[in-house]
């Protein structure tokens, strides 16, 4: 959300790859439940149909959940010239197939160019 709210005020245009059809991207569920709460849920259609974006674009028709993330995360590798990740600190070097750990070794191997942005948060809940 961070990279899309910046492109589209920069009138940046953006492609939107998904690893599934949007509905059953929207309604995912991961092993700790649901991908996306009512809220989070919103905002991502907002996000999708926000005028900068100029194409959504479904990449994997596999039927195993982790295939169809390491196949966008690949189509994403292979159209980008440079690799910006937020994500986490803290997340250590293993993480789930298909994952941003997975797609930051992927992006090195093909020598991308790498910016990658690390947050957390404070006790009380704030970015720090």
């Amino acid at each position: 959300g961070v990279f899309a709210d910046a492109c589209g005020k920069a009138g940046v245009l953006q492609r939107v790859l998904l690893p599934q059809p949007r509905d059953g991207f929207l309604d995912g569920m991961g092993s700790s439940g649901p991908d996306f709460d009512a809220r989070q849920r919103k905002a991502a259609i907002d996000r999708f149909e926000a005028p900068h974006v100029i194409q959504e674009w479904v990449v994997s028709t596999s039927a195993d959940r982790r295939t169809r993330f390491r196949e966008c995360s690949f189509a994403i590798l292979r159209l980008s010239d440079v690799v910006i990740t937020l994500q986490p600190k803290d997340t250590g070097t293993g993480g789930k197939p298909g994952g941003t750990n997975e797609f930051l070794a992927a992006a090195r191997r093909h020598g991308k160019v790498i910016l990658e942005c690390q947050y957390s948060f404070s006790a009380e809940g704030k970015l720090a």
